[in-house]
């Protein structure tokens, strides 16, 4: 039992170092889109959860999964802690506030196959907190507006 301890805590310990990293990263990078990229790169490697798009303002951004009008009303209507949303084709699905030193920006919603366990779900909060605070401001100006 000792020796399974020992092992999760080294494994905190290494997605800790993930995200400091992926904070200097988001630091450095003055790039909305680059932020963005960070981030769902990121989560391959801090659990079962992927990012399925962002909200700023009223645009979705990134992600792996096309968004509905429905889904954005949904986020609106969130407490602003988040909570959970329904994502077709996933098991579970969680949208976490971004926010910014100015206030709220969005939504970061990530999805699984399963409920990940509660180390994952913080870490994936976490995930949203730096994107927020990083950089992503507002949604890019679409072409030709």
């Amino acid at each position: 039992m000792r020796g399974d301890s020992l092992a999760s805590l080294r494994g905190q310990l290494t997605n800790l170092r993930a995200l400091l990293v992926l904070s200097i990263l988001m630091t450095e990078s003055a790039d909305d889109a680059q932020i963005l990229r960070l981030a769902v790169s990121s989560a391959s490697s801090l659990g079962a959860w992927r990012i399925a798009g962002f909200l700023v303002g009223d645009a979705w951004l990134s992600g792996t999964h096309p968004m509905s009008a429905e889904l954005t009303g949904q986020l609106r209507a969130l407490p602003e802690v988040g909570g959970p949303v329904p994502i077709p084709g996933s098991a579970w699905a969680w949208a976490y506030p971004m926010r910014s030193i100015a206030g709220p920006l969005g939504h970061m919603v990530v999805h699984a196959e399963h409920d990940p366990p509660v180390e994952e779900q913080f870490l994936a909060q976490v995930v949203a907190q730096q994107t927020g605070v990083r950089g992503v401001q507002r949604a890019p100006a679409r072409p030709g507006a």
